[in-house]
């Protein structure tokens, strides 16, 4: 990661060292962040994000699932995606968006207030493995996919991937490379 890179937070380019959360933010401490990640390659006009208002509006949509407020539109939020690749001079690579309640939040369980918006770019690496096309080892994991019931699970919310997180791990600790979660 290029820790000397920018990040959008709020409005405003800071330094990726600055762009931090209290560990007792509602976002982290309870898990109630929601994310989006989109491809960026190189085009004959430039960067070029791919499907990136498809992916703005499922932020939104994840928003409205669980009752959250994002204070910037669309339109904003993909001028920020344009300003944070091109502060960084991202060609191939990845942009994660997340919006997350960055104040602190003991006991408190439901929040009023609009969530932060926090905008990376990430340039291509080998860790992301975005040309990785070695055959992978799959399993049946022990897990089972959250049943749509109990949460929305439409919404790319951070606690909702504990689900994937576990199906990976108990994959992994056998042997294999990923797990399929059966509903």
């Amino acid at each position: 990661m290029n820790h000397d890179a920018k990040v959008w937070l709020n409005g405003k380019l800071i330094p990726w060292r600055e762009a931090t959360v209290p560990i007792l933010s509602h976002g982290f401490s309870r898990g109630s962040a929601i994310f989006e990640v989109l491809g960026t390659h190189r085009g004959p006009q430039g960067t070029m994000a791919f499907r990136m208002d498809a992916h703005l509006q499922r932020l939104l949509k994840s928003a409205e699932l669980l009752g959250m407020e994002l204070e910037f539109s669309t339109a904003a939020l993909a001028e920020a995606v344009q300003t944070t690749v091109r502060e960084n001079r991202l060609g191939r690579g990845l942009v994660k968006i997340l919006a997350y309640w960055g104040e602190e939040a003991i006991i408190q369980l439901v929040l009023d207030a609009p969530l932060d918006v926090a905008i990376f770019a990430i340039a291509e690496s080998p860790q992301l493995g975005l040309d990785d096309s070695k055959p992978i080892a799959a399993c049946v994991s022990k897990w089972r996919k959250i049943h749509p019931k109990t949460v929305p699970v439409a919404a790319k919310a951070c606690a909702n991937y504990l689900n994937g997180y576990l199906a990976r791990k108990d994959a992994v600790s056998r042997g294999f490379n990923i797990g399929i979660m059966l509903g």
